[in-house]
């Protein structure tokens, strides 16, 4: 496996994991922008995804699984902020378990890819 390409796939697994340190400040009030936690297609991830990885990896039902979990959880990501400033935090609590969960699953998913491209 290229050099280039593992540096690309774990810098991929540090801009998710970039997502969920992002989430997690705004839910500890930190005053930071929301965009990339609240917006697939602003976050450093989703960025990643756009210009590496749908131009350089094959199509491939891994590739369209991740694109529908990343979607999924900015879906998620926005409910549960959107409950945190309306105050409503505990009803967040099984979005954000679904979050973890999908947050896993991409982890899992990007294994695969890197192998694939």
């Amino acid at each position: 496996m290229a050099t280039e390409t593992k540096n690309e796939f774990e810098q991929a697994r540090l801009k998710h994991l970039l997502f969920k340190s992002k989430l997690r400040a705004i839910l500890l009030g930190a005053n930071i922008d929301e965009a990339p936690v609240l917006s697939e297609h602003d976050c450093a991830f989703g960025q990643w995804m756009q210009t590496y990885l749908l131009k350089n990896c094959k199509d491939s039902p891994e590739l369209k699984e991740l694109e529908t979990i990343h979607t999924d959880m900015h879906r998620l990501a926005r409910i549960v902020v959107k409950n945190y400033h309306a105050g409503v935090e505990d009803a967040s609590k099984n979005e954000l378990r679904k979050i973890e969960v999908l947050g896993n699953r991409i982890m899992e998913l990007l294994d695969i890819l890197e192998g694939q491209c």
